[in-house]
């Protein structure tokens, strides 16, 4: 039941639709617009979801914040059923808004995550359900100026997007007034329109234009330089080429063969074999793609790290892996004279440093014309 637009907490007390339809956003994520939903309720996300799916339990079978991004990667049909009684919109316009429809052939390593912990007796990797996501200033600058609401994008949460598609600049992940990460954003209302928000200061993350760890004199001085913006133009196009192919049923087309390979390579790219602690991609330096080694204490040792590593470790792993594939180590900043796969072979075991080379090969024969 609602009062005065809050759901009721008395659990007994629930009505089985909503009085107010959101209407979602094309090209909207799930998560976002079950974050704007929950908005305009005042009440937050995961007591919306605990609302809507109502016979799915309570109390500490409650779905819990996870929940939300599981959703917005999978595809559960009943859930789905039911978040559409209840927010009273088309089951089609929700699932629409799903990863797995848009992109059907993601896989459990194809989202971004925070975190992942190890299994103690099978020493598997499993990630967190917390999604990560990167956001594109000037998008959400747009959603405002035409008169609409933020909304998250749902390739901004994929590994292989690390740029925006449309504006080719990098996405970014720090609130660029306090600089703070921000794992999850808020929504605050901002005239008669929803602006995502800064949790730690409260400003809209489109409030100032820049870039994770850059300094305001170098982000201007990014934004007028030929040079950054082939490199991002580069980054980009190979981004825009693994989307295409997340976004085809799962197969064995060359194009998704290709980014299997490059997965496979960008892991061992951020991997650190015990006992070095360095990773390939420690020892190469570029002044376009600042990565502080700390961001990577807490996943240097995974096997497969490239998922759960930040957006700019990841993008700084791409432009290495271009480098390699395209022979342009000078053209992305890196030092000269120095052959990439050289640097890598001195951090790699024998046997590790093989199957890197094997990838490449693989990469290689996989895009020559049949």
């Amino acid at each position: 039941m609602i009062y005065g637009g809050i759901i009721s907490h008395e659990p007994n007390m629930i009505e089985k639709s909503l009085p107010i339809a959101v209407v979602a956003i094309e090209g909207e994520c799930l998560k976002s617009f079950l974050m704007r939903s929950a908005y305009v309720y005042g009440v937050g996300t995961d007591r919306l979801l605990q609302h809507c799916l109502s016979g799915q339990g309570q109390g500490r079978n409650a779905p819990s914040y996870g929940s939300v991004d599981a959703l917005t990667v999978s595809l559960d049909t009943d859930v789905i059923a039911k978040l559409s009684e209840a927010l009273c919109i088309p089951t089609d316009d929700l699932l629409r808004l799903t990863l797995t429809t848009q992109y059907q052939s993601i896989g459990s390593r194809s989202t971004a995550c925070t975190g992942a912990a190890k299994e103690l007796e099978t020493s598997e990797e499993i990630p967190n359900q917390q999604l990560r996501f990167g956001w594109c200033p000037l998008c959400l600058m747009e959603d405002r100026v035409e008169g609409g609401h933020h909304y998250l994008r749902p390739e901004w949460t994929l590994v292989f997007t690390t740029m925006c598609t449309a504006h080719e600049r990098p996405l970014i992940g720090r609130c660029q007034t306090c600089y703070h990460f921000v794992a999850s954003p808020e929504y605050a209302l901002y005239r008669d329109q929803m602006a995502l928000i800064c949790p730690h200061c409260f400003t809209p993350l489109d409030g100032r234009l820049g870039y994770d760890f850059v300094a305001n004199k170098d982000a201007h001085a990014w934004n007028t330089d030929e040079t950054v913006h082939t490199v991002w133009n580069k980054i980009t196009t190979y981004e825009k080429l693994f989307l295409k192919a997340l976004s085809r049923r799962a197969g064995r087309s060359k194009a998704q063969r290709i980014v299997s390979e490059v997965g496979e390579l960008l892991d061992l790219l951020l991997h650190a074999e015990k006992p070095n602690d360095f990773r390939p991609v420690d020892v190469f330096d570029s002044a376009y793609f600042p990565s502080p080694a700390k961001l990577g204490l807490a996943t240097r040792h995974l096997m497969h790290p490239f998922h759960v590593c930040h957006l700019v470790e990841r993008r700084k792993a791409i432009a290495i892996l271009i480098c390699i594939l395209d022979d342009s180590s000078e053209e992305f900043g890196f030092e000269q004279g120095v052959q990439p796969m050289h640097r890598i072979r001195e951090l790699m075991f024998r046997d590790t440093y093989n199957r890197f080379e094997r990838h490449v090969l693989n990469i290689a024969k996989i895009a020559l014309p049949i």
